[in-house]
Formats: C-alpha cells, structure tokens, sequence
C-alpha cells in the first residue's frame, strides 16, 4: 500500500511540475505574442512615418516650382503683347492646376499679411516702419509658406513692422 501511496504522490508532483511548466510556457508564448503585436504595430507607425518625411519632400520640391512659375507670370505681368498674354494665360491655369493638387494632397497657404509675427510659421527676413500699433504684424510677404496637414511644410518668410 505504501508503495501504491508513494507512487501516487510521485505522479501528482509529476502532474504538478507539469501543470506548472505548462502556465510558463502559456505565459511565455503570451508575452512573445504581445511583443510580437507591439513590434507589428510600430514598424508600421515607422513605414508612416517615413512615407509621410518622404511626400514632405517632395511636396517641398514641388512648390519651388509652383513658386517659379509665379514668378514667370509676374515678370511679364505688365507686357501687353498678345503672345505673352497667352503664355500668361496658359501658366495661370497651369498654377491654378497646381494648386488644386497641392491642396488634394494636403498642403494650404499660410496667411500672413496683417496677422502678428509667429516664428512657427514666418521667417522674418526684414523690418518696415510702421503706424503705432502695428508693432509686431506682417507687412508684407516674400515668399509664401505653406502648411501640409496642420504641419509647417515651409515658413512664409515676411517683413514685419517695428
């Protein structure tokens, strides 16, 4: 009997050894799992990331065009001669194409003309004298800036009164 007793014991430590490498290796194989989603979940929070640094660039890239085709229409903007009417023209609807894309993809203007200096989103570049109470407003823009879903893609660079 003391053997059956002694035998049975040994199998329940058994089982209970058992039982208990079972619960690590559940809770092992949990951890691994959820390791496994966090490192899913931020590489793809990575490639995102990386994609939208990348559309930034090119974005920027794409409004040194824009701007250099404003320029072009503004060079020639008084000429009355007919041909450069119709180049004018045609870069115009070229440039309101352009901006329709832009805006698609995300990017809109800043306005800064009128409204107080904020160095997050104007580059000052001069100072104008102005009336009391203009102190610290844009007087004028140099160049545009623009914004790609509420981030600043490139600041408006201003003149802004003392």
């Amino acid at each position: 009997m003391e053997a059956l007793l002694k035998e049975s014991q040994k199998g329940i430590k058994e089982q209970n050894e058992s039982e208990s490498k079972a619960a690590y290796y559940i809770e092992h194989l949990q951890r691994l799992q959820a390791e496994f989603d966090n490192y899913r979940k931020r590489t793809k929070r990575e490639k995102t990331a990386i994609a939208e640094r990348a559309r930034m660039a090119i974005l920027s890239d794409l409004l040194d065009l824009y701007d250099s085709l404003q320029r072009a229409t503004e060079k020639y903007g008084n000429c009355e001669s007919e041909e450069v009417a119709v180049y004018r023209e045609g870069v115009h609807l070229i440039l309101r194409k352009f901006m329709d894309f832009l805006e698609k993809e995300g990017v809109t203007p800043i306005e800064a003309v009128g409204h107080t200096f904020d160095p997050y989103l104007h580059e000052a570049v001069m100072t104008e004298k102005g009336v009391e109470g203009q102190s610290g407003l844009v007087a004028r823009e140099i160049s545009n800036g623009y914004l790609y879903k509420d981030r600043l893609l490139r600041p408006a660079r201003v003149s802004v009164y003392q």
